[in-house]
């Protein structure tokens, strides 16, 4: 006779993934610290009245809590909401955001600041991959993003500051997109990508920076192919979807790297206008790899490209592509392996002098 098995069931170790804590605290003329920890933070930052409020919101995964904070900056507070009222005559001062290791997301919509607007994840040397989510917020002073490490993705629309700005993300392959009609930078805006295969992408509408501009995808520690894209405007009567008042850098490194200035299917507007005037410069180098290059719409200041050693390639006809240059500019292709490529029929538009190709 045949005996049959008794079923068992074995108790295992809870594997369940520990609700992240983020932590707010005030202090000072109306500034405040929202502080995560190792786990996967997700909130969300929006001001629903005036300059003196603030909401925090978590995720059914983020709990919140109370740091050191004046009683009468909370008007509620519960483990998945705080409001903040400050008393008269404080306004928000500095907002700054660490929500550290873990992969987290955090999104800031309509808030405006006094001071200085901080994004970060400190991280500790842990390799986190973050999210930034950014819309219709003025920083008061600068606006500052920063995550040294993991794979991590940016989205400003509509976003605003007034003082000297800078975006640095590390190691990783990194996604950075500007967007939105509002976007204005009163001052420079520095953007660092560090190691990795990175993106810099600014779609419609515009992209005001009143300064200079400075995209740097450069690494000491290995670069990755990186591509910087600037989309067409949605028409032609639109303004350009990037406008810089001041100089324009752009140096990528040693990959195989792609710039655009044109991008996007169905737009017809221009993407670009490089220099609120003719003493301007706009200086682009790509290193030493196979780089591509294209321009079509766009109005540059003194141009200088230099792309570097290898066998780099021209894609497009800048002389039938709407592409203006102030006279004194340069296309410098650089020493070549084969030989660098400009396309079939090439003609280079009036003050562009072209040379290292054969």
């Amino acid at each position: 006779m045949k005996r049959s098995a008794a079923l068992r069931v074995e108790v295992l170790e809870d594997r369940s993934v520990p609700a992240g804590t983020v932590t707010i605290s005030g202090w000072g003329a109306g500034n405040i610290n929202v502080i995560g920890d190792g786990q996967d933070n997700n909130i969300t930052i929006t001001q629903p009245g005036g300059l003196n409020t603030l909401t925090i919101t978590g995720s059914s995964a983020t709990t919140l809590a109370l740091g050191t904070i004046p009683a009468s900056w909370v008007s509620s507070s519960t483990p998945t909401q705080v409001d903040l009222a400050l008393p008269s005559p404080l306004n928000i001062n500095n907002l700054f955001v660490d929500l550290r290791v873990g992969n987290d997301l955090l999104g800031i919509f309509n808030v405006a600041t006094v001071g200085n607007l901080i994004a970060a994840s400190s991280g500790g040397g842990g390799i986190d991959n973050d999210t930034y989510r950014l819309g219709a917020d003025n920083a008061g002073k600068a606006l500052l993003i920063r995550d040294s490490f993991g794979s991590n993705r940016a989205t400003l629309d509509a976003v605003a500051a007034q003082d000297p700005s800078t975006i640095f993300f590390g190691a990783g392959k990194d996604h950075l997109l500007i967007t939105g009609s509002g976007t204005i930078f009163a001052d420079d805006l520095n953007i660092y990508m560090g190691a990795g295969s990175d993106i810099v992408r600014f779609v419609p509408g515009t992209s005001l920076i009143q300064g200079d501009l400075l995209i740097n995808t450069t690494s000491s520690v290995g670069d990755g192919g990186d591509a910087v894209l600037i989309d067409w405007a949605t028409s032609p009567t639109a303004p350009p979807t990037l406008q810089v008042d001041g100089n324009t850098t752009i140096v990528t490194g040693n990959g195989a790297d792609l710039i655009r200035f044109g991008f996007g299917t169905g737009q017809t507007g221009p993407s670009a206008k490089l220099g609120a005037t003719l003493n301007n410069t706009v200086n682009i180098n790509t290193g030493n790899h196979n780089d591509k290059i294209f321009a079509s719409r766009v109005q540059f200041a003194v141009l200088s490209v230099q792309l570097g050693s290898r066998d780099d390639q021209v894609l497009n006809n800048w002389g039938a592509a709407s592409v203006s240059v102030a006279p004194g500019s340069l296309l410098n292709g650089g020493p070549h392996i084969s030989g660098d490529i400009l396309p079939s029929g090439w003609t280079a538009p009036a003050g562009l002098t072209v040379t290292g190709f054969p």
